[in-house]
């Protein structure tokens, strides 16, 4: 349709008990409830509003310092 994007994806993974996230509780089989490995996946798409788009952002008062 003519407008500018980009996009991107972010794929990893944290380990939850070096966050302190340690809680967890043993099911009937004898497993645990949780692993402790997190997966985390995001997909983000932007488009260029360009300069309209700018200054209405600016009017509306939607900026705040430091962001994007």
């Amino acid at each position: 349709m003519g407008n500018e994007k980009a996009g991107f994806t972010v794929t990893g993974k944290i380990n939850r008990t070096d966050w302190g996230l340690v809680w967890n509780t043993t099911i009937e089989t004898g497993a645990c409830m949780l692993g402790e490995e997190v997966k985390i996946s995001c997909e983000v798409e932007l488009i260029n509003a360009g300069e309209k788009g700018l200054l209405m952002e600016i009017e509306s008062g939607a900026t705040t310092e430091g962001s994007l």
